[in-house]
């Protein structure tokens, strides 16, 4: 919906959490500006208090994505994992009410809205490669609009830019 917005010329900019972006952009769009990287990890959110090792056979950790799902099995090949979707504030509100007992979120995520309290464990690149682009954010806009491009210069971090795109060059 927000790109379509975009297309049909209802709002000038597109604000994404960069790693959920394709990395071919759609015809007729380009990034206009990377803000500056939050924390780029993944986070196990817990209600329990455990670490991922320390979960058994009987606990549930829940990941809407594939690329942890994955990597969680590799590093506790015991523990269940269940399928979860919403938002963060969603998320917690279901493992709260019994759906698992843990999740792997972006930590980027977590910590912008402030709910530390809920990282029990934050997770390096030896135990979960993230996702590329993961704790950017970026701004979409329509192709050679370069008076919308000249606004965003401003917000644009160089070194963040730099690094995601590297990341996302390699995905692609």
């Amino acid at each position: 919906e927000i790109q379509d917005a975009l297309y049909n010329k209802e709002v000038d900019i597109a604000v994404h959490s960069l790693k959920d972006l394709p990395t071919e952009l759609p015809k007729g769009t380009q990034l206009g500006a990377i803000l500056e990287r939050a924390n780029h990890r993944d986070v196990l959110v817990s209600i329990c208090g455990k670490k991922i090792a320390d979960f058994t056979s009987e606990d549930k950790i829940a990941t809407s994505s594939l690329r942890r799902k994955s990597q969680l099995t590799q590093i506790n090949k015991s523990v269940q994992v269940v399928e979860i979707r919403g938002n963060v504030d969603t998320r917690i509100r279901k493992m709260q009410n019994g759906h698992c007992q843990g999740m792997i979120m972006a930590a980027a995520g977590v910590e912008r809205l402030g709910l530390h309290e809920h990282i029990t464990e934050y997770l390096n690149e030896k135990q979960m490669l993230t996702a590329p682009g993961q704790g950017a954010i970026a701004i979409e806009i329509r192709e050679k609009d370069n008076e919308i491009l000249e606004v965003l210069s401003v917000l644009n971090h160089n070194d963040s830019e730099i690094c995601v795109t590297a990341e996302r060059s390699f995905l692609n």
